[in-house]
């Protein structure tokens, strides 16, 4: 039997009314003053079953014999689950008076009208996004997943999820709108690397902020954190390196498990992104705008607070070297960055004396120059 310390729906409505602008840049509309309505649903009914928006929101994530399963099982919550959507019903409201904070860096991406918090339990991760505009999290996957956290704790982490999520409905958009679409990113397990990277990088930025054990409130990283980076770091560089090389299918399934799953310490694409980004950004919306536009008009520019910190301090003794497009790089380095004469100019390996690893020229067409609005290989 359900307690009625949360309504089935219940809508909040804010206004969001700011100006951004930017000169020069026209290809998605800013927005000024943007009326959006937050609505969160319990995707449970009175039996224990899943209602559609529930369903609606796994469909794509599980096998279509566990979705009619899930779909055909009377399940009522349990008094954890039931707490856990009591609470998020207190706590989301308030989140969402603040969300220009979280609409602000993404200024040329329309937010979502009515973006929905659809709550269930079965066939998900804990929290994740559904474009356009959906956050889902499953109940009984939270309860698994903070069991540890007394009730105190999980007020404190529910909108640090929340905002994790709502950037996803951000994010995505954006990278579509570069040409870095799922089509796109699936030719090749490098691309999807760097897809997620970028998405999961600025979620998981929103999963810290304000997260004592890793951040400052500047953003500098605590103890734990750098301990977190001289971890995950190597394991970035040479996940990377493999990934360039275009391995098999399932050696590129192994590659990429936990690059943004997982225990949160055990990211090790994800978690070195949001650190750096936190770091360099201070979490300020003016700064992660700047980073989100420098993106946008140069393709591989988000990689730079990777690029940095995985460039050795011995780079100034290696050669430089120039692709311009008939010839490439070796395999085994990974990065790129752009010069002004169209190639791109590469960080290359000289002598046994530097070894680490070296942000050079990729060899693959993850990212291309730029032309006519187009980003990706794509034309728009």
């Amino acid at each position: 039997m359900e307690t009625p310390a949360i309504s089935r729906r219940f809508a909040l409505s804010v206004t969001s009314a700011f100006a951004l602008s930017v000169s020069g840049l026209h290809s998605l509309r800013t927005f000024a003053a943007e009326r959006q309505r937050l609505e969160v649903v319990l995707a449970v009914d009175s039996t224990g079953r899943p209602t559609r928006p529930w369903l609606d929101a796994i469909r794509d994530r599980v096998p279509a014999d566990e979705l009619a399963e899930i779909t055909a099982t009377a399940r009522p919550l349990t008094p954890d689950e039931q707490g856990w959507a009591d609470m998020i019903g207190r706590v989301a409201p308030v989140w969402f008076a603040g969300v220009e904070r979280l609409n602000a860096p993404f200024r040329y991406v329309t937010p979502p009208a009515r973006p929905q918090v659809i709550l269930g339990h079965g066939g998900g991760d804990d929290a994740f996004g559904t474009p356009p505009d959906v956050m889902a999290f499953d109940l009984s996957a939270l309860v698994t997943a903070y069991a540890d956290r007394d009730e105190a704790a999980r007020e404190t982490l529910m909108p640090r999820l929340l905002s994790h999520e709502y950037t996803h409905l951000l994010a995505i958009p954006f990278l579509n709108h570069l040409g870095w679409t799922e089509a796109w990113a699936e030719a090749r397990p490098y691309r999807w690397a760097l897809r997620v990277l970028y998405n999961e990088g600025l979620g998981n930025m929103r999963s810290i902020e304000g997260d004592a054990r890793w951040t400052t409130p500047s953003g500098q990283p605590t103890d734990r954190a750098r301990e977190a980076l001289a971890r995950l770091t190597p394991i970035l560089a040479e996940r990377l390196q493999a990934l360039a090389a275009d391995p098999a299918p399932n050696v590129a399934k192994d590659l990429l498990r936990n690059i943004s799953q997982g225990p949160f310490a055990g990211k090790w694409g994800a978690l070195p992104i949001a650190l750096w980004l936190a770091a360099d950004t201070g979490f300020r919306p003016a700064r992660i705008a700047n980073w989100v536009e420098t993106s946008r008009r140069v393709c591989w520019s988000w990689l730079q607070p990777m690029r940095t910190r995985l460039m050795p301090r011995c780079s100034r003794r290696c050669d430089t070297t120039h692709c311009d497009g008939r010839q490439t790089a070796p395999k085994q380095h990974l990065l790129s960055r752009g010069n002004r004469n169209g190639g791109q100019s590469c960080e290359v390996a000289h002598g046994d004396d530097c070894g680490c690893v070296r942000p050079c020229c990729h060899y693959a067409d993850a990212f291309t120059r730029p032309r006519s609005g187009s980003c990706g290989g794509e034309r728009r």
